[in-house]
């Protein structure tokens, strides 16, 4: 979860503006080649995926 988000479940905080929303976004992750690609940038763009996957702006 983000940093705000066990507090919004509470209801520690409250949306300011309910009604409005941003426009959709793509999210890209550009490397150079699956051949060379280091550990630490597959866990990175595979965490990344799975994050914004579920989330619900």
């Amino acid at each position: 979860m983000f940093l705000i988000g066990e507090h919004a479940a509470r209801g520690d905080l409250v949306p300011l503006l309910p009604g409005w929303r941003l426009p959709d976004i793509d999210v890209l992750a550009l490397y150079a080649s699956r051949r060379h690609l280091s550990a630490k940038v597959r866990i990175m763009v595979d965490f990344l995926a799975e994050a914004f996957r579920h989330t619900q702006w």
